[in-house]
């Protein structure tokens, strides 16, 4: 992943969607498909240097300076994909049980905690949520920085940028890899309110009802470059979370006790709830929707 041309959804995530590693691409903007042909996953989803950070300003969020502009990336990298490819890899053959052996006796959401670990790395590493931070960026700015320093040096938008790294910095830093690895804070202690509600959204979906869908017919899950739908209230309570695992399975978290370790087996007759969690997928994608077929 290390580069200029940074993906902010996963290409083995994608992949997972794909035929021979190319997806169909629908922009919302311009209402079309980009191509009437697939686009090969690395060419979707990324932007020129998306998690590089000027070291200096992330160092002022940090225990330990950096001077590594690549320190966001590289975290993401060692901490989060390395450990989750396989994790997302191993829902393929999940699926193809379903439909191709019509195997129904499949154990549902095993090793929960890493699904969780994957799903709060990769909420915050969109250019959907970058945006959802300058409110937060401003009252940083207002509090914690040296005004003039700031406005000689500084734009709400450089620093929306730098907090959107500092979150990612915080969910890596709540994951079990990183917990078995290390022992120590990264963070400022004037900093910690942002550990705080990051450990916070851990626990919510750790308590949470999980249910997983299995596609057994010739439909597939959409997903997009904003993959993980969340709902939740202004204080920040989580109501639903859905998330597309692969073009056959999708994972969904809720208050609905009923519904914990339940799997819902995609047939005909149940054909509405695939439809239903696309439709929701579209709703919530920031730009871009991408799928198996058209």
């Amino acid at each position: 992943m290390t580069g200029p041309y940074q993906h902010y959804v996963p290409q083995y995530y994608l992949k997972t969607f794909a035929n021979e590693d190319g997806l169909y691409v629908f922009d919302k903007k311009k209402k079309d498909f980009l191509s009437q042909n697939r686009i090969p996953v690395s060419k979707i989803a990324f932007a020129k240097n998306f998690y590089d950070l000027d070291p200096k300003d992330l160092s002022k969020f940090l225990i330990n300076e950096t001077d590594n502009r690549l320190f966001v990336d590289n975290l993401i990298g060692k901490y989060n994909e390395q450990v989750s490819a396989p994790l997302i890899n191993s829902f393929i053959d999940l699926g193809e049980m379903v439909y191709v052996y019509k195997e129904m006796n499949i154990v549902s959401l095993i090793r929960s905690n890493d699904i969780i670990d994957f799903l709060m790395v990769q909420l915050f590493r969109t250019p959907f949520f970058r945006k959802q931070f300058e409110f937060i960026a401003r009252d940083i700015h207002k509090k914690h920085f040296d005004k003039t320093e700031l406005r000689r040096r500084h734009s709400i938008d450089l620093l929306s940028k730098t907090v959107h790294g500092v979150y990612i910095i915080s969910a890596i830093c709540n994951t079990d890899i990183w917990k078995n690895s290390h022992n120590k804070h990264l963070l400022k202690p004037q900093f910690r309110f942002i550990e705080l509600e990051v450990i916070d959204k851990f626990k919510q979906l750790k308590k949470m009802s999980k249910s997983l869908c299995v596609s057994a017919i010739d439909s597939y899950f959409l997903t997009s470059d904003n993959p993980i739908v969340i709902s939740q209230t202004r204080k920040g309570n989580i109501n639903l979370l859905y998330f597309p695992i692969t073009k056959r399975c999708s994972i969904s978290f809720s208050k609905i006790k009923e519904t914990n370790k339940s799997v819902i087996i995609i047939n005909d007759n149940r054909k509405k709830v695939l439809l239903e969690q696309n439709r929701v997928m579209r709703d919530w994608a920031y730009r871009f929707i991408y799928s198996y077929d058209k």
